[in-house]
């Protein structure tokens, strides 16, 4: 296939077209125990490709739009999930794609399959569009929805047409539009969608696209809604090609974003055909649309379409020399924040020799009136950097490093990677501290000689009116030293050691620093607005502290951040004020520093948290006895640092405290999470959770841990009298309880949850009871008594009929040794659980919707503990 025709078919299984060809929105679902993916006889599902990974399944699934039945998720009993269309009647596979529309053709090792393997069905396309039709040429068209009509109809306009739409409440004309000469089309094609894209307003909203023409442009669309100013309004998207916008509810919240292909990208280094995009999300807001493709709710949407560009690059490995794939593609990384992988992979497979993609005039003026010999082609990576940074796409990757970046030539490099490969490893050492001192290099020092280093010394040449070589010469270590010496007398920097740790720390004595003992280790401050904290936190785990920290620096501007496997650091910007921290896994935990400054402060807190961030990474991950440079007695300024250090002309700032990672919340099922934990069972697909209020109480942090992954979540609703509470994970395609009322006396019933989390299994616990009263101590008709064992930790929990509704929420377990100091007998198995009842009443009062299930299928022991692992989850609260 022909990357040409591939790109046009990808970009139509992605985009609803003027036609109608597909709306897609993102369901998970369990399916009903109606619902088998068991087939019999001749039908079987046909195998398009399997994956541990569920986001790179549903982008797999999302390139296969273009088949007769679409493609569907399903999740195999062996964990894996796996791509599938049909079902077909077919014996061989060869039937099977016989059958199958060449429009999108099958891969070469699909097969087929009865679907025993099969355990459940996680995703598929479907529709959030309530109606939908189009402009049929000669007649009007109405879409009917509830009592709102949408007629549509053209008008003349000269020689072509423009669209008129009329929008009717019952019998009553509520709106009308007449397009303009912007919306003139040379034939008519008219379509409109009636959807939910924004539920606070009264009535549903009209998406009208129409097509004015052109190879591939332009679709036009209008928005009209009724917001709750109970007047029907008119918004304009933007104008497309032939895509248009797409339709789906990304985040499970009931309201449909639009998602479209980042125009930008079309024709910029490839024709329309070969050209690639990232994709972009909007929401319908207060009568117009906002951009939230950064949103997290977003991201596993961004997940999906970066898997279904590489895999569109694994059936057609020549995209990946594509200049049009590729630009598309590492925007799109970009946006699930691995661009700097993509863009090392993009150096190595680009065109360099390309008919395509921007130019420039080597005399300096403009392409336009350039004489034909002065045209130059600017270089691809340099012109998809500038695009990338002309449509803030972030972070950029960190390109300086890569061939061909530096502005000299090859001998002038090699030749000053010699000179600094023949220094002492020490000196080199020392050499990249003092150039992060004097503001040139932003990294802990390497072993070895890179772009990157290279093209810092050269700048710190250039200001200092040196050879401009490369090369760290004796006359630049000397020029050097000096410009960094009036800096580090003033950090004066002196070797503090844990004192729970074996383990060091560089801190700037020399301005005035406070050391005050902390539970952790030391924290520091002093009057010139420098706060430093050194700790120690034995068994922590690493992911669960960055992930900590990460999510509480989300709230303000993340300016680096970094992972690996045995370190973290992450540097965030709160207004006015810098935060760094770096914490190593060492030591049977963790430990870091954290350190926290003015941004403008002469001091430059930026250039002091690498220096101390270098020799402590020597110290505890490199097992180096490192020391910082010395300063030069007697050095002046005359040497240029960059920038230069102002003079301070504020008042300087009260000592602040540093922020540090709070204990580990950990996603590592080998890990416990500290902090106080509980249970709770979700009760939306959009990710609300119902957990008991003392759970949650006066938590500064609450986190949800569900099948391994850890969830921020947020305190929404609070019941103190009924021990109710609600979070919200803001994670849509959760599986929801089914709710029940009524538990009887006698009636069976299960409890799952997370007791003594750390010391038992991490998987959940499962027990069985009966309903043993249907009133608590003292006769209290809000609480069943029940005799399924439960522990510490099982608060929040469901509390399960043998259908797998939720007829309770386990709230107390009964002191059977305080019993006993007054009867002189253990009572066992006395626990007591809230009522549904209660807990329905709650999530009304709250303004939040539940399903309502029944009895209708009882379910094993095996079966319900399964089907509860499908909606419990783990709470943690860090005080």
């Amino acid at each position: 296939m022909r990357v040409g025709s591939g790109e046009i078919m990808f970009r139509q299984t992605i985009f609803a077209v003027a036609a109608g060809l597909s709306v897609l929105m993102l369901l998970y679902t369990l399916p009903s125990h109606a619902e088998t993916l068991r087939l019999n006889g001749s039908m079987h599902w046909v195998i398009l490709a399997a994956t541990p990974d569920p986001d790179i399944a549903i982008g797999v699934a999302r390139s296969y739009g273009g088949l007769t039945q679409g493609a569907q998720v399903f999740q195999a009993r062996n964990g894996s999930y796996t791509v599938v269309t049909g079902p077909i009647s077919a014996r061989t596979i060869s039937d099977a794609k016989a059958q199958i529309t060449k429009w999108d053709p099958l891969p070469d090792d699909a097969y087929l399959s009865s679907g025993s393997e099969f355990e459940r069905k996680i995703w598929s396309f479907s529709s959030p569009v309530l109606a939908s039709g189009n402009y049929k040429a000669g007649a009007a068209t109405s879409i009917r929805y509830q009592d709102i009509r949408v007629d549509l109809s053209v008008a003349p306009h000269g020689d072509m047409s423009v669209p008129v739409v009329n929008v009717w409440e019952g019998d009553k004309a509520a709106f009308s539009f007449v397009g303009s000469d912007e919306y003139a089309m040379p034939s008519a094609v008219l379509s409109a969608n009636i959807v939910w894209l924004d539920k606070t307003s009264s009535k549903p909203q009209i998406v009208i696209t129409t097509f004015t023409g052109g190879a591939h442009c332009c679709v036009k669309t209008i928005l009209i809604g009724k917001p709750p100013s109970n007047t029907w309004q008119l918004a304009k998207g933007e104008d497309l090609d032939g895509g248009g916008y797409g339709l789906e509810d990304v985040d499970g919240d009931g309201n449909a974003e639009l998602i479209n292909s980042d125009n930008h990208f079309l024709y910029a280094f490839s024709s329309y055909a070969d050209s690639f995009s990232p994709i972009r999300i909007s929401k319908f807001v207060d009568g117009g649309l906002i951009d939230v493709t950064d949103r997290p709710a977003m991201q596993h949407r961004l997940v999906q379409h970066a898997n279904q560009l590489e895999y569109a690059a694994r059936r057609q490995p020549d995209l990946w020399h594509s200049n049009g794939f590729l630009a598309g593609w590492v925007a799109s990384k970009i946006l699930v924040e691995q661009g700097d992988q993509a863009w090392s992979r993009m150096t190595m497979s680009y065109t360099a020799i390309s008919d395509l993609g921007p130019e420039t005039c080597a005399n300096g003026g403009a392409v336009e009136g350039c004489p034909p010999d002065l045209v130059r082609k600017i270089p691809f990576p340099t012109a998809l950097l500038k695009l990338l940074k002309e449509l803030r796409y972030t972070p950029l990757p960190n390109v300086t490093d890569r061939p061909g970046s530096a502005a000299s030539t090859p001998a002038d490099y090699n030749a000053a990677r010699t000179a600094f490969e023949s220094m002492p490893l020490e000196t080199r050492y020392q050499f990249q501290m003092l150039l992060g001192v004097a503001g040139y290099w932003p990294a802990v020092s390497n072993d070895n000689f890179g772009r990157r280093l290279f093209e810092a010394i050269q700048s710190f040449q250039t200001d200092n009116h040196l050879p401009v070589t490369g090369s760290p010469t004796q006359e630049t270590q000397g020029i050097l030293a000096q410009a960094a010496s009036p800096l580090l007398q003033q950090w004066g920097l002196k070797e503090i050691s844990h004192p729970a740790a074996a383990s060091r720390l560089w801190v700037p004595a020399g301005i005035g620093l406070s050391q005050i003992p902390t539970k952790s280790g030391y924290s520091f401050a002093s009057s010139s607005g420098i706060a430093i904290s050194f700790d120690y936190y034995p068994g922590s785990n690493l992911t669960a502290s960055y992930d900590s920290l990460l999510r509480y620096a989300g709230q303000y501007q993340i300016v680096y951040k970094v992972k690996k496997s045995r370190f973290f650091a992450l540097n965030f910007l709160d207004n006015n004020r810098n935060t760094y921290a770096r914490y190593e896994a060492a030591l049977g935990g963790l430990i870091g520093f954290t350190i926290s400054w003015q941004a403008d402060s002469p001091l430059h807190g930026e250039r002091l948290s690498t220096v101390m961030s270098d020799l402590f990474r020597a110290n505890v991950e490199l097992l180096q006895e490192r020391v910082p440079p010395s300063a030069l007695v007697g050095a002046t300024t005359s040497a240029s640092a960059n920038p230069p250090p102002a003079p301070s002309v504020e008042p300087p700032p009260a000592p602040q405290q540093a922020v540090s990672p709070a204990p580990p919340e950990g996603n590592d099922p080998a890990e416990s999470l500290t902090g106080d934990t509980g249970s709770g069972f979700f009760v939306t697909p959009s990710g609300q959770l119902v957990t008991n209020e003392h759970v949650v109480h006066e938590c500064k942090t609450i986190a949800v841990q569900f099948h391994n992954v850890t969830l921020p979540a947020n305190l929404i609703a609070r019941d103190p009298a009924n021990d109710l509470a609600v979070l919200d994970t803001h994670n849509p395609g959760m599986t929801a309880v089914s709710m029940r009322e009524s538990a009887r006396l006698g009636e069976g019933i299960a409890v799952f949850g997370f007791p003594l989390n750390g010391i038992l299994s991490s998987g959940g616990n499962f027990t069985l009871g009966n309903v043993t009263a249907t009133s608590g101590l003292g006769d209290d008709s809000r609480h069943l008594q029940i005799s399924a064992p439960v522990q510490p930790g099982n608060s929040g929990g469901p509390l399960l009929d043998l259908s797998g509704n939720v007829v309770g929420i386990v709230q107390a377990k009964f002191n059977a040794i305080r019993m006993a100091s007054v009867t002189n007998d253990i009572a066992e198995n006395i626990n007591f659980a809230i009522k549904s009842e209660i807990i329905t009443s709650f999530l009304k009062s709250n303004g939040i919707s539940y399903s309502v299930g029944d009895q209708s299928n009882l379910l094993k022991p095996e079966d319900l503990a399964d089907r509860a692992k499908g909606f419990t989850a783990l709470v943690v609260c860090l005080k």
